[in-house]
């Protein structure tokens, strides 16, 4: 009657064993890896400039900042589009807008690309490293009145060198 009385016991102790769940843990851990990828990205922050000269050889200059939303170091360049002119023997060409990027270079605009800056450290996290630049327009005396107009365009790159 013992031996049936363990039997039945050892039956019941494996029925509970076998009905309890295993036992949960109160933590897990949990391996997390992370590549971020090189961003370049660019911003002017102001989009348009309006510039209103009489032709007396009197330059005017606008400030404006250019840029750099990248997380490595970069290098910007400027280029021109063909500036439209009205009709008129004596226009204003590319040559009469030079601009002046501080840290970098200078020079007239051109419808060829230049080295505006090169190096730009990377962006702090959240923000911007900015490029000051300056474009003077000057209208010699006999430029022909009228509207003119260009594009101009930035383009960021990533830097290659040290």
């Amino acid at each position: 009657m013992i031996n049936k009385k363990v039997g039945m016991l050892a039956v019941a102790f494996m029925i509970l064993c076998a009905a309890t769940p295993a036992f949960a843990a109160t933590t897990a851990t949990q391996s997390v890896s992370v590549t971020v990828n090189p961003t370049i990205a660019i911003t002017v922050d102001n989009n348009a400039l309006t510039y209103t000269l009489n032709a007396d050889g009197v330059g005017s200059t606008q400030n404006f900042n250019v840029q750099s939303r990248s997380n490595v170091k970069t290098d910007i360049s400027i280029i021109a589009s063909a500036l439209s002119t009205p009709t008129g023997s004596d226009p204003l060409v590319l040559g009469n807008f030079a601009w002046v990027a501080t840290g970098g270079n200078s020079g007239v605009l051109s419808t060829t690309s230049q080295a505006l800056i090169t190096n730009v450290n990377k962006a702090p996290k959240n923000g911007y490293t900015s490029v000051p630049v300056a474009l003077t327009v000057n209208a010699p005396i006999g430029t022909d009145p009228g509207a003119y107009s260009t594009t101009i365009t930035y383009t960021i790159s990533q830097h290659t060198g040290p």
